[in-house]
């Protein structure tokens, strides 16, 4: 029947609407970028899929745009925010500034420099993003 369509959102488009905040792609498009100074206008909104402290002033991060995901770790002076809260896990955030780095294994790492907050934490993981490194080094 016609009726189908008229019932209240569920859950999962409750997500997509979450999903949309994200930047699609722009973990792809960050991977394929040396820094933020390739294309300043470009910042991102992707969310901190893990948080892991390495050192007093080191912070691994994950940034996912919902259907990739990169691992990184947050420059020393953006570490202040992850005290200030910005960054947490599954926080929304707005990168303004990165830089991309190869490690050894020819994995490619996300170096945060600068980001803000810009929504409110939704609690959990949107999408289900792979690895982008799989993506990259697939052809």
């Amino acid at each position: 029947s016609s009726e189908m369509g008229a019932s209240a959102p569920d859950s999962s488009e409750m997500g997509n609407v979450m999903h949309e905040t994200l930047s699609l792609n722009s973990i792809q498009a960050m991977s394929r970028m040396t820094s933020s100074d390739d294309n300043p206008s470009f910042t991102p909104t992707v969310q901190v899929i893990h948080l892991k402290k390495l050192s007093s002033d080191r912070w691994k991060v994950i940034l996912s745009d919902g259907v990739h995901y990169i691992s990184g770790v947050c420059a020393t002076d953006a570490s202040c925010l992850v005290d200030s809260g910005v960054i947490n896990v599954n926080s929304i955030i707005e990168v303004q500034k990165f830089a991309i780095n190869i490690v050894s294994n020819g994995q490619k790492i996300c170096i945060l420099l600068g980001a803000e907050q810009i929504a409110v934490n939704p609690g959990d993981r949107i999408g289900d993003p792979v690895n982008i490194d799989k993506v990259l080094n697939g052809h």
